[in-house]
């Protein structure tokens, strides 16, 4: 798992590439953190490159939205397959995320 991070002023793109893996939800969770330490206005999480996400991946996801909502940070998910799509629907987390599919 690759992530960049690049701003612009007060908004913050995340790009993650590779699968979100148990063995790397410390470095994700990590890098949120930071994230949330620099107070931004909103983020945007691009998943395109991710074909897959594990169960404590979507926590430490829903743990940052948590954190973006204290310091009322917008927060958008875009790129999303269909698969990754399916697992936020079983969590009923597609009701919580504004998300935007990847295009076929």
């Amino acid at each position: 798992m690759e992530i960049t991070v690049s701003k612009d002023y007060g908004d913050i793109q995340i790009k993650i590439t590779g699968p979100i893996a148990p063995d790397l939800n410390s470095t994700l969770g990590a890098e949120l953190k930071k994230i949330l330490d620099m107070n931004p206005s909103s983020v945007v999480l691009n998943l395109s490159d991710v074909p897959n996400i594990t169960s404590s991946g979507i926590g430490k996801l829903l743990a940052f939205y948590k954190g973006l909502n204290k310091i009322k940070s917008s927060f958008r998910i875009q790129g999303v397959h269909e698969n990754i799509l399916t697992v936020f629907k079983s969590t009923k987390l597609d009701t919580i995320f504004d998300i935007d599919l990847a295009e076929a």
